[in-house]
């Protein structure tokens, strides 16, 4: 077992000083205290409840507690990282990091001083608070970190993220081979960073499968309000199916063409590019393209594994699931 004498030794620096660093005391430098986590975690230094107790220990990191409750994204995300950490001999704990990420230091005490081996770190999607705020403070940090979603280019951390890309494919040649050809897109906000994914993945597909792209057919949602007007125009140049970035638009795009008398999907398809299941999804379902988050969870500590045992993960994407549903059918004019 390694102790905080074999640290100071490796070091230079007297037991005391190793101490105070692992522990977060105040009178010892950052750079004194990174250099000593660091050191710590590159040799297996474990606490003395782990020495004693024997059980390892890894965490989930969530932003806000109720991301973690049932019916929320997390959930599922959580439940299958926790499963599969318990089927490898493994106790992982949840826990919020709101105040926590401050500092790449203030993390790597909290991981050590508890004992963690490494974090999975779960927060709203690509949020740009997060960006700006805490992730440039993660780089280095010195312990195994996997975010979801969220690519890092740190040499101890990864990301799991489902593969939108092929999402959007899957969407289009589904919709293609039902006989579809003007196929619309109602994105998401422009400067929300899985819009431009999405955007170029839908005009790729549209190549790939031979099919006609038109500016006419393609919106950035702004909201609610964006979507009667969206509609209205995919319906008069034609449109026999629409994909809709999120549950929220799907929903949104459904309730207008019903209200307008269209029949789904004898008229019109309708069909969701989802990140995750959503509250909409559940009350009114529909055809949708979304990620398993039970099996995002499981690759989330799969990966943290090889990140612990130096293999040099970045970016691990699973293929999305297509949902069937009753919102898409062949196209009208193929009948």
């Amino acid at each position: 077992m390694v102790t905080i004498t074999d640290i100071a030794r490796r070091l230079g620096v007297a037991v005391s000083t190793v101490s105070k660093g692992l522990n977060g005391a105040n009178d010892v430098s950052e750079s004194t205290r990174a250099l000593i986590l660091k050191t710590a975690v590159e040799m297996g230094y474990a606490g003395r409840k782990v020495q004693k107790s024997g059980v390892r220990k890894v965490c989930v990191l969530a932003e806000r507690e109720e991301f973690l409750s049932a019916g929320q994204f997390g959930y599922d995300l959580a439940m299958g990282f926790r499963t599969t950490a318990a089927q490898n001999g493994w106790q992982a704990d949840l826990a919020p990091f709101q105040g926590l990420l401050s500092s790449q230091e203030a993390l790597d005490t909290f991981l050590l001083r508890h004992n963690y081996a490494g974090a999975f770190l779960i927060k709203q999607p690509l949020d740009y608070f997060f960006q700006a705020n805490y992730l440039k403070n993660l780089i280095n940090s010195a312990f195994p970190l996997v975010f979801w979603e969220e690519e890092s280019n740190g040499p101890c951390s990864g990301s799991v993220g489902s593969d939108h890309r092929r999402g959007v494919f899957m969407a289009v040649e589904h919709l293609c081979q039902l006989g579809h050809k003007r196929i619309a897109l109602l994105n998401g906000l422009p400067d929300f960073p899985l819009s431009g994914l999405w955007a170029a993945a839908y005009r790729d597909a549209l190549e790939v499968l031979q099919l006609t792209y038109q500016d006419a057919l393609y919106a950035d949602c702004c909201g609610k309000e964006s979507v009667r007007p969206f509609v209205h125009r995919l319906l008069s140049f034609g449109a026999t199916a629409v994909l809709c970035a999120g549950s929220q638009a799907s929903s949104s795009v459904l309730a207008c063409l019903r209200a307008m008398g269209r029949r789904i999907p004898e008229e019109i398809s309708v069909l969701g590019l989802s990140g995750r299941l959503e509250a909409s999804e559940k009350k009114e379902p529909f055809t949708v393209v979304r990620q398993d988050s039970l099996s995002l969870g499981r690759a989330a500590f799969y990966m943290l594994e090889g990140l612990r045992n130096k293999i040099p993960m970045g970016r691990l994407l699973l293929r999305p699931q297509l949902i069937l549903r009753d919102t898409t059918g062949p196209c009208a004019r193929h009948l």
